[in-house]
């Protein structure tokens, strides 16, 4: 299944697809003139919330403020650098998930 055009509708597609799952993290905002939106996922048990808030959230915040027509490959790049990688589909989303490796994901939709 092709990524959604709707950020909401792929957020509501992975939670059904985790089911009640506690937790998997789901942080939303919005970046650039465009206010284009954006998820970031993380794996509650497997990373240190102060260190995410301190060293991805809040500079992601800033980073996003300050560059005003970023695209979202441009910030997923600046935050995770190499370890990073485009998808294009829900099943590829689903298995980073279902992976059992740690990871942080940044989810945006063009054009939103």
């Amino acid at each position: 299944m092709k990524i959604d055009s709707d950020l909401q509708n792929n957020l509501d597609t992975l939670k059904k697809t985790l089911g009640q799952n506690d937790d998997m993290m789901f942080y939303t905002f919005a970046f650039g003139d465009s206010r284009q939106k954006a998820c970031l996922l993380y794996i509650d048990g497997l990373t240190e919330n102060k260190m995410l808030a301190q060293y991805v959230i809040s500079p992601l915040q800033k980073e996003a403020l300050a560059h005003k027509e970023s695209s979202i490959e441009d910030l997923s790049a600046f935050f995770f650098g190499f370890h990073h990688s485009v998808v294009s589909t829900m099943k590829e989303i689903e298995q980073l998930v279902f992976s059992g490796q740690p990871f942080c994901s940044l989810m945006a939709i063009a054009g939103d």
